[in-house]
């Protein structure tokens, strides 16, 4: 499954999107694509 989390700060990290996600199931990988310097949207691909 695909989560994507959009309107993000600049300061979130794949760390803070794991602990934010992981009280539903394993967070097996977390992506923060950026376009410049602004965060576009936050995949979670392998939410368990």
């Amino acid at each position: 499954m695909s989560v994507y989390v959009g309107n993000l700060s600049y300061d979130v990290t794949q760390d803070d999107l794991t602990q934010a996600f992981a009280e539903y199931g394993t967070v097996k990988s977390a992506q923060l694509p950026t376009i410049g310097k602004q965060v576009d949207f936050a995949g979670l691909p392998s939410l368990k």
